[in-house]
């Protein structure tokens, strides 16, 4: 992967932060009149809860409900700081990026407030750069060589996996959790 680009060097700014209380027609309008692609609810604390585009909320409801009605159809806020590098979202998140397709994106902090977005577009880019120049995995499922080990995040569930089906990825039995790969 090629080296030290910061995550504030792909980070865009075209996103809307909203409460939980905020109606869906309000975020729809809203990010349509300003041009952004990204909707960003966060708690009354500042902690996001969901980051979704304005497809995903016009999917995921009718126009009259709020935003905390419908969080559990949205993509969750995955979250970075601004100071890490590609590199490091890379190695860190494309196990969650590969589990779940419908996050568009992860949520860029600094100093405790959202300050841009990078979206999985970007992230998958970078992945294929390393891949280009070292010829190593990739970011999405293709054949693997050799079985690699999937984990449990929440539990003791270890699992070998042969090919890893990103339409079906592995999942623990008891807790329901996408597994990840065993470093």
């Amino acid at each position: 992967m090629s080296t030290e680009i910061k995550v504030a060097q792909r980070m865009v700014s075209d996103f809307k932060t909203f409460s939980p209380s905020d109606k869906v027609d309000k975020a729809i309008t809203d990010l349509t009149a300003s041009g952004a692609k990204y909707c960003v609810v966060m708690t009354l604390e500042g902690e996001p809860l969901a980051l979704a585009t304005p497809e995903q909320l016009q999917v995921a409801s009718d126009m009259d409900t709020s935003l905390h009605d419908i969080l559990d159809k949205l993509p969750i806020a995955v979250v970075i700081e601004q100071g890490q590098t590609m590199d490091d979202v890379v190695t860190s998140l494309s196990s969650v990026l590969i589990g779940a397709r419908d996050i568009p994106g992860v949520a860029v902090f600094h100093n405790g407030m959202v300050t841009g977005v990078v979206p999985r577009r970007a992230i998958a880019e970078h992945a294929s750069f390393g891949i280009k120049t070292r010829g190593t995995g990739t970011i999405e499922g293709d054949p693997l060589s050799g079985p690699r080990r999937y984990v449990c995040p929440q539990g003791d569930h270890e699992r070998s996996v042969t090919f890893y089906d990103r339409t079906n990825p592995p999942r623990c039995p008891t807790h329901h959790v996408i597994l990840v790969r065993k470093v």
